[in-house]
């Protein structure tokens, strides 16, 4: 026991020198917010992920990475420029991470053999437990001399770069415990199922250590050899399957009470999850093998009236709704109200031109307030016939002398006042601890 408070204590002091060190070393130290937990409370990658969601503010773009994993230079300006020339405000930068020792031969133009290539997703597998899931396969597919970001049926959380309305409208689901590969393609389908679409960049941004660990670790999963985990990873198999319609819940078309019980945490309604299968060219329904180009994809359209995170983009009837996500540090939702691709659409109709059209911030600001107009008048009017209707209601009933209510009314206050006056003129004696009597007037 004295030994183990000794390792504590030691351990305390050291992190209490690293936040010192980090502090007169790094001038953006106050920029970082940090959760810390126990070692013993880990419970997994997914359930750690949805703690995220506590710590993230008001910001706009949002970038997931990896432990152990390397920045290209300039990677911020790389990412945005990325981002912003695929002209979709759902669009997700993602892939599997290139390899930190093969960085130069990725980024090297002159002497990179690796140069112009970028590491693309294309296998879905079944894992042991029967669930979908995208193997590690870092030879899977290769995207070369790409001129613009590529439409991709696969997503990696080790690199996602999206605005951070995708942690509201999909946040990762704290129930998913004690399970670590089924994370990435959950999260896919809900994604894609709410509007929004992976691609592929044209360049390495995220490079990861894939070698074995300094400290000889090697990938040893303490927390997946408790007593309870196991218990717990296969309800999260079951949760996963669920959200799939698999198994038992293979029944799509009926109602089924668990899945809408899930909430934000479950599918949208933008897309079915009929068409994210033929996306991925995979039945996962019947535990099919793939069968889907992985170069050249077909853009799904959707529903543009359904906001990614509203409530007419869940289904709805629930019995057991599971506890639903907060964001303690976000002082606003940034959910567009419309998709982008509808934004856009109003936008150009209303300025009178086509989608070259180069914009300014004034006139995306008009045009913009005008499109709030357009969607919010209706219920305004509504809102005010109704408080209208029910102020006239109210006046009547009381207001209006012949009504039994008005005379009731009346006579209530009749009764009180004469109740207080006969009161103030009386003398009310009081016993003090005493026993004494004093007079006092009410």
């Amino acid at each position: 026991g004295d030994e183990t408070t000794k390792q504590k204590s030691n351990s305390n002091k050291n992190s209490s020198l690293q936040q010192q060190l980090a502090k007169s070393q790094c001038p953006y130290y106050h920029n970082v917010r940090q959760i810390s937990v126990f070692d013993i409370a880990a419970s997994g990658p997914v359930a750690a992920r949805a703690l995220m969601r506590k710590l993230l503010g008001d910001e706009e773009f949002c970038l997931q990475i990896d432990a152990h994993s390397e920045l290209t230079s300039s990677w911020d300006k790389i990412a945005m420029d990325e981002w912003h020339s695929i002209g979709n405000d759902f669009a997700v930068l993602s892939t599997l991470p290139a390899s930190f020792n093969d960085k130069f031969s990725y980024e090297s133009r002159k002497d990179g053999i690796y140069y112009g290539r970028v590491p693309r997703i294309c296998t879905i597998d079944y894992n042991p437990a029967s669930v979908p899931y995208f193997p590690f396969k870092p030879e899977d597919a290769i995207a070369e001399n790409l001129e613009k970001p590529l439409l991709s049926l696969g997503w990696n959380a080790g690199f996602s770069f999206h605005k951070c309305h995708l942690e509201e409208a999909v946040p990762y689901d704290s129930y998913l415990k004690f399970a670590f590969d089924v994370e990435e393609f959950n999260r896919l389908a809900r994604m894609w199922t709410r509007g929004y679409d992976v691609y592929t960049p044209t360049r390495n941004i995220v490079y990861h250590r894939y070698g074995d660990h300094p400290d000889g670790i090697n990938g040893k999963q303490e927390w997946g050899s408790r007593p309870q985990s196991n218990d717990l990873r296969l309800a999260s198999i079951k949760r996963m399957m669920v959200l799939l319609s698999m198994g038992v819940h293979a029944d799509r078309e009926n109602f089924d009470s668990s899945r809408a019980n899930m909430g934000i945490y479950g599918l949208g309604k933008r897309r079915t999850m009929n068409q994210f299968e033929k996306f991925i060219g995979m039945n996962v329904r019947k535990s099919l093998e793939q069968d889907a180009p992985c170069g050249m994809l077909q853009y799904v359209p959707y529903d543009l009236d359904k906001s990614p995170g509203a409530m007419d983009n869940m289904y709805e009837h629930a019995d057991n709704l599971d506890s639903q996500p907060e964001f303690p540090k976000r002082s606003y939702s940034q959910q567009p109200l419309l998709a982008g691709d509808l934004k856009h659409h109003l936008l150009m109709e209303q300025l009178g031109g086509e989608s070259s059209t180069t914009l300014n911030s004034n006139d995306i600001e008009n045009a913009f307030f005008k499109e709030s107009l357009i969607v919010t008048s209706g219920l305004s009017v509504v809102m005010m016939c109704l408080l209208w209707s029910l102020g006239l209601l109210i006046w009547y009933f009381i207001f209006i002398s012949s009504h039994p209510l008005k005379r009731h009314i009346v006579s209530e206050v009749d009764r009180a006042l004469s109740s207080y006056n006969a009161l103030g003129n009386k003398d009310v004696k009081v016993g003090s601890k005493t026993g004494e009597n004093s007079h006092k007037d009410v």
